[in-house]
């Protein structure tokens, strides 16, 4: 049978859709405008926005017939493709062909006048309003090719060099309000930016002028941001190594820092081949620039000025030195990324940062058509990665210098003390005393509540790491009891001999599910009340180990429990599995992140008149000295994306039974030592 079909066509519509849609805000279709003048090697762009119409104007190259045939005209063009740079060595940076369309989204008539040098001057009339009210009638298909703008050419002189392009649009699709002017002057100043600073040569110079309604406006950008308290300037080459500096200006501290390392080969997503930067060109990532200028928002320098730095506030990409991706679009996540961690991590709204690259080196980093963000891709992956590490190397250093400023668990109890107020009690006339003592029972009933609360709080957020390891324990057991199902008999002596195996597969399998629930029971009773019980230590880690199996068995880890068995501690068992289940699933991190050849986690114990001494201690890379008491606060965690909880829940149920917990290097495996002291009866009486 003969194929009659003609195979695809394309409407109208489409282009109309693609229009309004492709692009996200009208600021940024503006700026993809400027970047098209950027593209014609033009020196200079002005940028006129008016009541009634918008007009960019250049004094680039400009465009012959044939460049707006084959060029403007052609939707999706390689135009530009095949030839990646331009006469004055600028990297081209529309490579989609898809740009232009940017017009459409704000008005319906476009009148382009273009020239190139020694070539006559033409005139482009596009009028997209009449368009849009035919085929709203015919509500029918309506061919790209039935649409024909009209190009003509002009006489008399537009371009005072005789060469350059104006776009006029007109009959906008909304006016323009003082929100959306400010936000463009913002995204003018920015898409300069290293221009400005002299990073660029002479000959390669863009400058962009912004006239609003007659008046022009200065693309500067505000005091605030000369004047950053924190500054991170940081390369990193196609190898992973980076060197930079850290700086800070804060209150009466100023200082600078060197900073050089690292950043480790990641698994590739979806994989178990772990990635180097550009092993792969499409896939690997080049090297970039980041820098990172952050302001603390509690200070009293920038009162007044929060507002204008939010304007400005993000981290935006670079693309050959000129911004590609707007900051306010927090493509990097960095709210959502706070939410984990909000003692030490940075709000979108308190940095300005951006991160620099070149086309050329970094191929597999593509930015989206409405330019607000990246493509998804190991590249990308790659790249934010590598940025959240500078951004945990700022934030660590500036949790240290604030450190005074925070505010902890420890400060806020200690802030409820009852004992200063007892002092004065003996002052008060007799009368008062009684309903003084009323009072101070009721601050130390609040502050008994609020201690549980916070410590019920903290189970809660363990068990989400227990509980991701339980679900990778018992998959393939509850796989196994559904597969084996309908041939449940009573006893295996009623099962005919072939049956017996997928029997016994499904007892093993139902046997080992019920192991792994009764070790999480104690977990999901944080609800209740903490009762005391006598735990056999060296049982209790046995239990752990089972629960973090799969984890200990990847790394080759050797656990050694050197705990007696009849070492007990008297205490609640939710408690005691919850310090355990921290500390070793810190030690397994470590002990995975560094590699080393001793793989080793070991538990010890010994008693000591009214009190027992535990010792967990591994061989990993342990931890420095410097942050022996840091690593207990909460928000504070060298792991990648940490949530900083973990010890800091350790120490609160350890102090809450008039227990110590403190870190060292141990001697034997040399990595991290934790030692606590526990008394051997539960301690849970209000301190007097």
């Amino acid at each position: 049978m003969e194929n009659d079909l003609t195979g695809f066509r394309v409407d109208l519509r489409l282009l109309l859709e693609l229009g309004e849609r492709l692009i996200s805000r009208d600021e940024i279709a503006v700026v993809e405008l400027v970047k098209n003048s950027y593209d014609a090697d033009a020196n200079s762009v002005k940028v006129e926005i008016e009541s009634t119409a918008i007009k960019i104007s250049d004094d680039g190259e400009g465009m012959d017939k044939s460049d707006i045939v084959e060029g403007w005209l052609t939707i999706g063009s390689s135009y530009k493709n095949q030839h990646k740079t331009t006469h004055k060595g600028r990297r081209v940076l529309g490579e989609k062909g898809l740009g232009r369309l940017a017009i459409l989204r704000l008005g319906k008539k476009i009148t382009i006048y273009t020239q190139k040098l020694s070539q006559p001057c033409y005139k482009i009339i596009i009028d997209w309003e009449s368009v849009h009210e035919d085929l709203i009638r015919a509500k029918k298909y309506t061919s790209l090719s039935d649409f024909t703008p009209t190009v003509i050419p002009v006489i008399d002189p537009i371009f005072s060099e005789n060469h350059g392009t104006k776009v006029i649009i007109e009959r906008l699709n909304k006016p323009w309000e003082k929100k959306g002017i400010e936000r463009l002057k913002t995204f003018l100043s920015r898409l300069l930016e290293e221009y400005d600073k002299g990073l660029v040569d002479e000959s390669k110079k863009f400058k962009i002028h912004y006239i609003v309604n007659g008046n022009p406006i200065p693309l500067l950008p505000p005091e605030i941001l000369l004047n950053p308290h924190y500054y991170l300037e940081i390369s990193l080459d196609q190898t992973g190594k980076f060197e930079g500096t850290f700086n800070w200006k804060i209150e009466k501290s100023q200082d600078s820092e060197k900073i050089e390392g690292r950043i480790p080969p990641f698994k590739k997503v979806g994989g178990k081949n772990e990635k180097f930067w550009v092993t792969d060109p499409e896939e690997g990532c080049g090297p970039f620039i980041f820098k990172l200028n952050v302001w603390d928002l509690d200070s009293k320098e920038i009162k007044g000025s929060k507002d204008v730095l939010k304007e400005w506030s993000g981290v935006s990409l670079i693309k050959d030195t000129i911004r590609v991706i707007q900051p306010d679009s927090d493509w990097l996540g960095l709210d959502l990324r706070r939410v984990q961690n909000p003692t030490t991590r940075l709000s979108s709204n308190q940095v300005v940062g951006s991160v620099i690259i070149s086309s050329d080196d970094n191929p597999g980093l593509i930015d989206k058509t409405d330019r607000e963000g990246l493509l998804e891709s190991d590249s990308s992956k790659l790249l934010k990665k590598a940025i959240f590490v500078f951004f945990d190397l700022l934030e660590k250093r500036r949790y240290k210098l604030r450190r005074s400023k925070t505010l902890s668990k420890g400060f806020v109890f200690s802030s409820l003390d009852t004992n200063p107020l007892k002092s004065f009690k003996k002052d008060l006339p007799a009368e008062k005393r009684e309903q003084f003592d009323e009072y101070i029972d009721n601050l130390d009933s609040y502050r008994e509540y609020l201690e549980e609360w916070a410590l019920g709080r903290d189970r809660m957020a363990t068990m989400g790491l227990l509980g991701a390891r339980l679900i990778h324990g018992t998959r393939h057991a509850l796989m196994n009891i559904l597969q084996s199902y309908p041939i449940v008999r009573n006893s295996i002596s009623d099962v005919p001999a072939n049956a017996r195996e997928p029997l016994e597969r499904m007892v093993k399998g139902a046997q080992l599910l019920s192991q792994a629930f009764n070790e999480l029971n104690p977990f999901l009773k944080f609800r209740q009340k903490r009762a005391a019980e006598d735990i056999k230590l060296n049982v209790l880690i046995g239990s752990l180990e089972y629960l973090f199996k799969p984890d200990i068995h990847r790394n080759r880890i050797q656990i050694k429990n050197m705990i007696r068995e009849n070492t007990i501690l008297r205490s609640n068992k939710t408690d005691i599995l919850l310090i355990f289940a921290n500390l070793l699933d810190n030690s397994i991190y470590w002990i995975e992140q560094s590699s080393p050849e001793i793989r080793i986690i070991e538990f010890r114990a010994k008693e000591d008149k009214d009190k027992i001494i535990i010792q967990i201690a591994d061989s990993g890379p342990g931890i420095d000295s410097s942050e022996y008491d840091l690593i207990f606060e909460t928000g504070w965690s060298q792991k990648y994306e940490g949530t900083g909880l973990g010890l800091s829940i350790v120490k609160d149920i350890v102090e809450s039974y008039g227990g110590k917990i403190h870190a060292d290097r141990d001697e034997v495996l040399n990595g991290a030592l934790f030692e606590i002291e526990m008394p051997f009866k539960e301690n849970r009486e209000k301190k007097k």
